[in-house]
């Protein structure tokens, strides 16, 4: 009989043990907060406790029940003041497409904890985002990729960022998905190149400063925002 009562005590232990799961350890002071940006969406949240947080994943629906995810931030681990968080998603959406945004908060020892839902609607065009570039063998030339969402004609052109004249202007096709152009410098005097994208009254620009080495440097921005170093 004491046996019988000593196993039923060890199987309710066990039921008890692997049952339920100590959630994660973490307070927000601010929760998590979404904000469209022509790049994309600037996602954006502040713990003010961590203890043994090992990172947050980033999880995005497009239906508010099935959740994907998209990216994992790094944690602070351990610690009882303020950290405020951002991440950028950058993939390309619709206009009009509901997206829901949450983080799955992730211990050292694997227990987790979901934050706040934040959903929003797309209002801006971002049908394509430009990824970056490099140079040619010809210091003078500059390799761009971009990437699209929808496909079509684009329009390219090169201005004189001194007195805005367009020293260069040419229409191709851009595809759906991963794309590269030439931006050929050659035959331009040093200084700073505003290349102009324009895909559906879509724009993107690019600044390029020729200084005539192999130092060269690009700077990167959607139409009507700041320029932020690539």
């Amino acid at each position: 009989m004491n046996n019988q009562i000593l196993k039923t005590l060890l199987s309710l232990i066990l039921f008890v043990g692997f049952s339920f799961q100590i959630s994660a350890q973490v307070a927000y002071s601010s929760d998590l907060k979404a904000t469209e940006d022509e790049m994309g969406n600037l996602l954006q949240w502040t713990t003010s406790n961590e203890i043994n947080s090992k990172h947050f994943i980033v999880e995005k629906s497009k239906d508010n029940v099935n959740f994907a995810k998209i990216a994992t931030v790094d944690a602070r681990r351990n610690s009882s003041k303020n950290n405020a968080y951002v991440y950028l998603d950058m993939d390309l959406a619709s206009v009009d497409e509901q997206i829901t945004y949450r983080l799955r908060q992730v211990d050292m020892d694997d227990a987790y904890s979901y934050s706040n839902q934040i959903s929003m609607s797309k209002t801006v065009k971002n049908h394509f985002s430009m990824n970056g570039y490099t140079m040619t063998e010809n210091p003078n030339e500059y390799n761009l990729s971009y990437t699209c969402k929808v496909g079509g004609e684009m329009n390219m052109e090169v201005i004189d960022a001194v007195n805005s004249s367009i020293v260069h202007s040419e229409n191709f096709m851009a595809s759906e998905g991963y794309n590269e152009v030439i931006v050929d410098l050659q035959n331009f005097k040093v200084g700073t190149y505003e290349v102009v994208f324009t895909l559906d009254n879509e724009k993107e620009i690019i600044a390029i400063n020729k200084t005539g080495k192999d130092s060269q440097k690009m700077l990167s921005r959607k139409a009507g925002e700041k320029i932020f170093r690539n």
